[in-house]
C-alpha cells in the first residue's frame, strides 16, 4: 500500500512539473508576436520575397535613421532578410525579446495559404499584410500590395 501512495505521489509532481513547463511555453509564446517562417519555403520564393519585404520597409521607415530589431532565427529567408534591409541603409540588430528593446522590433510571419504565400510585418504598432498569389508558370505575382493596420497592443 505505501509503495502504491509513494508512486501516486512521484507521479504527481512529475505532472507537476511537466504542468509548469507547458504553462511557462504558452506564455513566452503569448508575451509577444514571435517571428515564423514556414520550412518549405523555396530558395527561390524567399529572394522575391525579402526583396519587397525589404522595399515596402524601406518606404515606411527612414531607412538610414532606423535600427531594426529582429529575433534571430536560423533559416535562408531570415539571413537573405537581413542582407536586404543592410542593403536599403537599416540597422539591424538581432535580439531575444528578454534582453530589452534595442531597435524599433520588426517581427514578421511567412507562410502557405492556398497556392501562394502570405506575409505579415509587424513594427512601430502596425501591421501590414500582403498575400503573394502564384502565375501560371508558378512565380509569386506581386499584383496586390499590402494591407496595413494599427496592430493589437
Amino acid at each position: 500500500m505505501k509503495i502504491i501512495v509513494l508512486m501516486m505521489c512521484l507521479f504527481t509532481i512529475s505532472g507537476c512539473a511537466a504542468l509548469k513547463e507547458k504553462l511557462e511555453a504558452i506564455a513566452e509564446r503569448n508575451r509577444g508576436y514571435g517571428s515564423y517562417v514556414a520550412p518549405d519555403i523555396s530558395k527561390s520564393d524567399a529572394d522575391e520575397l525579402t526583396m519587397d519585404m525589404s522595399q515596402f520597409l524601406m518606404n515606411q521607415l527612414p531607412a538610414a535613421k532606423t535600427t531594426l530589431e529582429l529575433e534571430p532565427l536560423k533559416n535562408p529567408l531570415h539571413a537573405m532578410l537581413l542582407d536586404q534591409l543592410a542593403r536599403k541603409g537599416f540597422g539591424i540588430v538581432e535580439s531575444m525579446p528578454q534582453t530589452g528593446q534595442q531597435g524599433e522590433q520588426l517581427r514578421y510571419l511567412v507562410t502557405r495559404l492556398d497556392r501562394g504565400l502570405l506575409v505579415r510585418l509587424r513594427y512601430q504598432d502596425k501591421e501590414a499584410s500582403r498575400f503573394y498569389d502564384r502565375t501560371v508558370d508558378g512565380r509569386l505575382s506581386l499584383r496586390t500590395g499590402y494591407t496595413i493596420r494599427e496592430a493589437a497592443k
